[in-house]
């Protein structure tokens, strides 16, 4: 699909942002035995660490690995750096889906977080590892709490059924002729037992919102 970065709506973070676009084309699926969907995005999560990482970090800087829809709370991140970890930190982030303010309060799904370590952790793993490090024992890992906020699926009908075409749950596409129902009735489209309830937009959300 098309590359979709506006330098006009982030120039005023352009000095933080490194844009690295990725091109699928050059894939060789054939190495791989898991569904293209999923091999695409693994190939996409780890492109930073080829085209930034290996020339912008040293050993003690830090790194950040979440889905763009993920915000870690800046105070976690301190907290992390603060006590010189050498365990991944698992942040634990409130997840809201379909409005800003429509948070889950239950759920059987295992929830991925962002995870924070050090650069000089990453060794032979890709960024993908460290993604699931704790969900597959690859690693010790510490869990921070209030670690920030997890806004998936969210704005119009529309939009989210976008997103049930796009990404790499090919599986759910099967639902995009019910996210009307599901928004109407609470549900979000994964096979899971979740509860969401409303709650007032306060001072616990991120400022920009």
């Amino acid at each position: 699909k098309e590359w979709r970065y506006d330098s006009q709506r982030f120039a005023e973070w352009a000095d933080k942002i490194d844009y690295v676009p990725v091109d699928l084309t050059t894939i060789d699926f054939s190495r791989y035995t898991f569904d293209p969907s999923w091999v695409r995005e693994h190939f996409q999560r780890d492109a930073p660490r080829k085209a930034a990482l290996a020339y912008r970090c040293g050993p003690d800087d830090y790194v950040i690995v979440g889905d763009v829809d993920e915000i870690p709370r800046a105070s976690a991140v301190k907290q992390y750096i603060a006590n010189n970890s050498d365990k991944v930190g698992v942040l634990i982030q409130d997840r809201f889906c379909y409005f800003l303010n429509y948070k889950c309060i239950a759920t059987d799904e295992p929830q991925l977080n962002s995870k924070i370590f050090k650069y000089s952790m990453l060794g032979d793993f890709d960024l993908n590892a460290m993604r699931f490090s704790d969900q597959r024992n690859l690693m010790p890992t510490e869990r921070i709490e209030n670690g920030g906020w997890h806004f998936t699926s969210t704005g119009n009908a529309e939009a989210v059924k976008l997103k049930l075409s796009e990404f790499a749950h090919v599986e759910y596409q099967r639902k995009i002729g019910d996210v009307e129902k599901l928004i109407a009735e609470g549900k979000d489209f994964y096979d899971a037992k979740t509860e969401y309830v409303y709650v007032p937009i306060d001072e616990t959300f991120p400022e920009w919102v």
